[in-house]
């Protein structure tokens, strides 16, 4: 599974892993999700001979790849559609979060400033200190605040944006469709 792959920084005798055996595997992460979003059009090519139609419900880390010809290639063979969580559904996220604390995919440069200031803040003095959940339950509503304006920009240039309380007030397919419709104008 992806996930026990990219596991979480930290103690590791906590389960989490070393920064460098952890930066490692982000990288490696941030290159395979690149490289399968623009395997999408094969992938849509397959799924015709069989289904009418390809949804690719990619990874809330889509926006951190900052990659223009991943963007362009979604933007030409599918439709971008950035779903805007409401406060309520965002304290929804966070609260999960909390409960189930999952590894997740953080830019480099994001990740190495929020562990400086988790450290700061727990007077701890390596990474190997951290406590893997308690870290993740830490950075998660930080990661999501870094996170929403790249979900804007990516829509606003390549996409579209419906209203998370929009979609949760739709009852059935065709009502899903009609809210899609009306964000493309």
């Amino acid at each position: 599974m992806v996930s026990d792959f990219l596991g979480k920084v930290g103690n590791p005798e906590q389960d989490g892993l070393p920064i460098d055996e952890f930066m490692c595997r982000q990288a490696l992460f941030k290159t395979a999700e690149s490289m399968a979003m623009l395997d999408v059009v094969k992938f849509i090519e397959t799924s015709q001979q069989k289904f009418n139609h390809f949804i690719n419900d990619a990874g809330g880390s889509l926006c951190e790849l900052n990659d223009k010809k991943v963007y362009e290639t979604l933007s030409e063979c599918t439709l971008i559609l950035y779903i805007r969580a409401s406060k309520d559904n965002e304290l929804a996220l966070i609260r999960r979060a909390q409960t189930h604390p999952k590894p997740l995919y953080y830019q480099a440069d994001f990740l190495r400033q929020q562990l400086n200031f988790y450290l700061q803040e727990n007077q701890l003095n390596y990474v190997a200190q951290i406590n893997p959940n308690e870290f993740v339950r830490w950075i998660f509503p930080r990661l999501l605040e870094h996170r929403k304006p790249k979900y804007e920009a990516i829509a606003t240039q390549y996409g579209y944006t419906i209203d998370s309380q929009d979609l949760y007030q739709c009852k059935n397919a065709n009502e899903v469709l009609k809210l899609i419709y009306g964000a493309l104008g």
